[in-house]
């Protein structure tokens, strides 16, 4: 080897004048090689369902010398700590003490938030990181999530892609990375904000629902009560207009006779008593179903008159004496039921009636 200030290679021996050595050779390919691994070789790979990863088939370059990984090759990751966390390097090490360059595993230090361990680069040995691997709390296995690829990155490995100058990709890759994370965060923060205005609208729209049944059934109630305040005081003055009038024809007929008419007055009574029992049924609100499906499940203990609310449709079905469902929609049928107008013209025709045959009884 030269050991003056300038340096020149390679000349034929003359008497021992010329003698090299490997590392005047390795100094001879640094200008047209910089290190790191060529043509996207040795890649680390977790496909073994086990604490070990696999480097592919690749070369690389480190300071002048060579690397060939022919085969495969695998490495053993330590097991995992109980409790905390730990980063190790794969990388690919110069030793000139020991005169060879490998693969190998450096492992980390367990921590909560663990770091990768320092690359050693010194006069004696030379790391290229090829990969870091993620070993968390309580794994036992290795997959290729936890594997971050460094290869690209210049200052940890590099590829080796032109025999004068390797471009440098670390910031490429660094840009390209913070690009990609940027863009999942937006797509994160897209889908909490869609979650957050779904559950207000659906709040919102059980709250309208709830009001809207809850107004249905103060105005049906409402409905209901005048109905019954009207019908009663209509009753009650039939009441009072027929003992005028019977009191009147008492006054003009014998006492057997009276005794009969007061019979037939019972008798209608009787029946008044009837209609009146049927007009006070009323419908009775039960509450709200999600769809007909789920109202059928009600009949089991429905009563007639029973109202519930189905929402998908938002109609409301009474139960009727048939054993069906009658469809109210949003106004309240009362069909089955008495009219002011039956009350009057069905209570005229039974006094009259009943007047006729006790008159006729008498004579």
């Amino acid at each position: 080897m030269n050991t003056n200030t300038e340096a020149s290679s390679f000349f034929n021996d003359v008497d021992n004048d010329r003698v090299y050595y490997a590392e005047d050779f390795a100094e001879y390919f640094i200008p047209f090689f910089t290190n790191g691994i060529f043509n996207n070789g040795c890649q680390v790979i977790a496909d073994k369902n086990n604490m070990s990863v696999d480097v592919s088939v690749g070369r690389g370059f480190i300071n002048g010398y060579r690397y060939y990984n022919k085969i495969a090759k695998n490495l053993i990751i330590e097991n995992a700590d109980g409790v905390l966390n730990r980063i190790d390097n794969i990388v690919i090490r110069l030793d000139l003490t020991n005169r060879t360059i490998t693969a190998q595993v450096v492992k980390g230090t367990f921590a909560e938030e663990p770091q990768a361990p320092d690359l050693q680069r010194d006069s004696v040995i030379y790391d290229l990181r090829i990969a870091k691997i993620s070993v968390p709390a309580g794994a036992t296995t290795i997959t290729q999530d936890m594997v971050t690829d460094t290869r690209f990155i210049t200052s940890d490995c590099g590829n080796v892609i032109s025999p004068i100058k390797t471009p440098d990709t670390e910031q490429l890759f660094i840009q390209i990375q913070t690009a990609f994370d940027k863009e999942l965060a937006n797509a994160q923060l897209i889908v909490k904000n869609l979650k957050t205005d779904s559950d207000s609208i659906l709040q919102t729209t059980q709250k309208n629902i709830d009001s809207k049944i809850k107004g249905y059934d103060t105005t049906f109630n409402g409905k209901i009560n005048q109905y019954d305040t009207s019908l009663t005081g209509k009753l009650t003055d039939y009441e009072l207009q027929f003992s005028s009038w019977f009191q009147k024809v008492k006054d003009t007929l014998s006492t057997d006779v009276a005794g009969a008419l007061m019979n037939a007055i019972n008798a209608v009574d009787e029946r008044v008593d009837g209609v009146e029992a049927k007009i006070s049924s009323v419908y009775t609100p039960k509450g709200s179903v999600d769809t007909y499906e789920d109202l059928e499940s009600k009949k089991a203990g429905a009563k007639a008159g029973d109202v519930w609310d189905v929402k998908d449709t938002g109609m409301n079905y009474a139960y009727t004496e048939a054993g069906e469902w009658d469809e109210l929609g949003m106004t309240i049928d009362l069909t089955d039921y008495a009219k002011t107008e039956f009350v009057k013209e069905y209570v005229k025709q039974e006094i009259s009636s009943n007047i006729t045959k006790a008159l006729e009884a008498s004579y």
